[in-house]
Parts: C-alpha cells; sequence; structure tokens
C-alpha cells in the first residue's frame, strides 16, 4: 500500500511506492519521501492503495541486508544484524526485532544500529528511545528492545542480559532462547531449558528438565523432569521397575515403547508399548501369556504391537490340563495320542469322535483324522469318515448311508469314494 506514513530519525515519512519491507529504508531510498517538503496530507501519495506482498521468511536463506524485514507466522520482523539461516525470528532475538504494525500510521521505525554502545549505569530518569542502548545495573550489562523509561533492568522485559551466565539464578523476565541451552538455578535445583521460554517455572513446565546425575535418579521413582541419559537405567513407576532401551525425557513408563517392564508376570493385559521376548529382559526361554478382549492368549514369537486375536504372534492358550474324554473339541489344544475321545459340534447334533493320529486343529467331520465313534445307518454319506468296521472296533459289517436321495452300502473298506461313482457301493433302492 502506498502512502503509508512513518516516523524515522525523527522525521516523518511517506511511500511513494509499494514497499516490500526489504531494506528500502528511508532516506536511503527514493521510495519514501519526507512529509515536510509537502503540506501534511496532501502528497500525490496519499489515498492511493496497491497490493502488498509478503517477503515469507525461510530457514535455508541467508539475509544479508541489515534491515531486511520479513514475515513468519502472520507478524513481520526486521534483521538487526547479517543473517545465515539459523532459527525464527521469535526465536533470535539478537537479529530480528519484532515490528508491530507498520501499516498504522505514526508508527515508529527504531533506528538500527550495529555498533554496540558503551555501556553506562542504568537511570531511571533517562528515556532509552534507540533499541540496542546498553546499560550497566547490578554488575551485568543489559540491552533494551524498544523504548523504556524506568523500567529496571532484570525486573521488565524490555532489558534483556548481554549475556547469560550458566547456572545464575532464573529471572521471569529473562527470555532464554533456543540459540543455546541455558542453565539456571532455582529453589536450590539446576534446571536446563529444552526450548525457548520466558516466564516458565523450573520444576513446574515442561521448558525446563532438572539436571540430575545418573547416580540420583537411577532406580528412583520416574519423573517427567529427570533425564535418563543412558540406557537401561532403572525408574520405579506405578509399583513395578521399568528400564529405558534409550535416553529419554518426558516419556512415561507403561505409555511409551522407550521404557520397559523389568519382569512379566503371566496373564497381565497386553500392552502394545511391550516387548514380549524373554532375551530382551535376560529370563530364561519362555512364552509370555497375556489377557485381551477376555480371552488368555500365548506368544508364538518376539512381538510388540501385535495385537492379540488379529496378528498370528498370538495364539489362544489351553491350559495343560489332562484330556478328559467326551470333553468338547478344542481348536487350541494338541490331541497328542491316538484314540482321544471328544465331542463335536459344541450344539446341535453333537457327536463323539477319535482322532487316528496326533492333531491340533483340524475340526471333526471336515479331516479324515477325526472318526465317528458310531455310525448310524442311514445317515449322510461323508467324504472323511472311514467306513470300515475295524477302524472303530466294531464287528464285520457294511454300513448304510443315504446320498443323492438312495440309499448305499459299502462292500468293503472304503474312504473318500463317492456313492454312484465308486463300485465299492451299491445302491439298495432299485431304479424303475
Amino acid at each position: 500500500m502506498i502512502g503509508m506514513i512513518v516516523k524515522y530519525l525523527e522525521r516523518d515519512w511517506v511511500n511513494l511506492r509499494p514497499v516490500l519491507f526489504d531494506g528500502t529504508m528511508p532516506p536511503s531510498s527514493n521510495a519514501w519521501e519526507l512529509l515536510n517538503k509537502k503540506d501534511s496530507g496532501t502528497s500525490a501519495a496519499l489515498g492511493a492503495a496497491v497490493s502488498e506482498t509478503d517477503v515469507q521468511w525461510q530457514q535455508a536463506r541467508n539475509y544479508n541486508i541489515i534491515g531486511t524485514v520479513v514475515t513468519f507466522n502472520g507478524l513481520k520482523y526486521r534483521s538487526l544484524i547479517e543473517v545465515t539461516g539459523g532459527n525464527p525470528p521469535p526465536y533470535n532475538q539478537q537479529a530480528w526485532q519484532l515490528l508491530s504494525d507498520l501499516k498504522t500510521a505514526g508508527t515508529t521505525l527504531m533506528p538500527l544500529t550495529t555498533e554496540a554502545k558503551s555501556s553506562a549505569e542504568w537511570n531511571p530518569q533517562t528515556i532509552y528511545d534507540t533499541r540496542g542502548a546498553v546499560v550497566r545495573y547490578m554488575g551485568q550489562d543489559w540491552t533494551n528492545s524498544y523504548w523504556t523509561q524506568k523500567d529496571v533492568p532484570g525486573e521488565s522485559l524490555v532489558w534483556q542480559p548481554l549475556v547469560i551466565a550458566d547456572e545464575a539464578a532464573w529471572n521471569r523476565y529473562i527470555i532464554y532462547d533456543n540459540t543455546r541451552t541455558y542453565t539456571v538455578l532455582y529453589k536450590a535445583k539446576l534446571y536446563k531449558n529444552q526450548y525457548r521460554t520466558q516466564g516458565d517455572e523450573p520444576g513446574v513446565s515442561s521448558a525446563w528438565l532438572e539436571v540430575t546425575s545418573y547416580a540420583d535418579i537411577n532406580g528412583a521413582n520416574w519423573s517427567a523432569t529427570s533425564q535418563y541419559t543412558a540406557p537401561r537405567m532403572k525408574a520405579k513407576h506405578n509399583g513395578r521397575t521399568w528400564y529405558n532401551l534409550w535416553p529419554t525425557t518426558g516419556q512415561e513408563p507403561g505409555a511409551s515403547g522407550v521404557w520397559q517392564p523389568e519382569t512379566l508376570l503371566d496373564e497381565e493385559p497386553w500392552s502394545q508399548f511391550v516387548i514380549y521376548d524373554y532375551k530382551s529382559r535376560g529370563e530364561p526361554e519362555r512364552n509370555y501369556r497375556v489377557t485381551y478382549q477376555g480371552r488368555v492368549w500365548v506368544q508364538s514369537w518376539w512381538t510388540q504391537g501385535d495385537t492379540p486375536g488379529v496378528n498370528d504372534a498370538w495364539k489362544p492358550y489351553v491350559a495343560n490340563t489332562t484330556h478328559v474324554n467326551g470333553n468338547e473339541w478344542q481348536a487350541e489344544r494338541i490331541y497328542s495320542s491316538p484314540n482321544m475321545i471328544v465331542t463335536w459340534p459344541a450344539t446341535g447334533s453333537t457327536r463323539e469322535w477319535y482322532n487316528r493320529f496326533s492333531t491340533k486343529g483340524d475340526t471333526p467331520g471336515q479331516n479324515p483324522v477325526w472318526q465317528p465313534v458310531t455310525i448310524l445307518d442311514g445317515e449322510a454319506w461323508n467324504t472323511n469318515v472311514i467306513y470300515d468296521a475295524s477302524a472303530r472296533g466294531e464287528s464285520k459289517r457294511n454300513y448304510v448311508v443315504t446320498y443323492n436321495g438312495q440309499r448305499w452300502t459299502n462292500q468293503w473298506y472304503s474312504q473318500g469314494d463317492q456313492p454312484g461313482v465308486s463300485s465299492v457301493w451299491q445302491s439298495l433302492d432299485k431304479k424303475p
């Protein structure tokens, strides 16, 4: 937009053409004209307007012209020094100055300076109207961010220390940016900042982490602010002991895969964060059992995050009890010896079956490994059934089955031979 009025070096200036805030500052550019050369408010530029393009801050870009104005998160900042990439403007206040709305008439642009000023003792009566003034107060040098008078250094945001010494007392008015990690002293404890912070109380805010030694925290109660700097450190939390797989801070045991329980008890609730592997915790070889959705599951191999019932890493668990003949068939059980008797199906036309050899998961009636204990004449023919009296210890007999609306009888041993196709079966119903 043209026709905007700003104050710079105690004079009023008006822009005659759009200015992209790229270093064209009055009086170094003909884009600006002194208002006192004209009758106030009669400049031909006043009232005209054009759209203005923002210059967006880019991390990979170098800003070599002091006074370059960029936009970041909707706010405008001006460079105070030559900037080579680095942090966004809000986190590098030594390099960038926040500009309030430049479109507001009468806004004062504070003069820039790249030369260090000699520090004089701070005076509450002095008006510090130039950004970057350096004063000395309580043995420390301070610099102002904007116009100030009577604001006490160390007790106001306008003054920031030129140097922040490590292990100095924390001050709620000091900006601890993320150009480096600062160590502060607060309530007899040392803290380090995780990111840019101002006013966040150490020990309360996650911006600060307590600095503690390995010996102080290893094996103690877990703390969100403690730094677990080495793997296999131990922490107590929610009634059990955990160890970390890698350095961590702030990640809660039981809610993150970085922490693993030191021991696992069988039939505890399944957790997506736990590594189920005896080697990882130095235990004797074993398969872990967990509970999930009302069932007990047993681990098949190393697993983490595999949901029971969805992934083959978990199988339904059947207690290793002695099988009692006549019990209901269970898909999860291993029937290791022949001639074990089960009942199946569980509802409807339940019957007894015996196994011919070791089996697991083979459904009775759907696999030749299971044979009916008795066969009644007139039952439907089943391709999986062995029709032979010796197979079930019966007296010699020929079986009668129904198939395709006819009755058939076998002449000799048969299993899988289709009535009407194989000569082993003869029809008992004469065709007309």
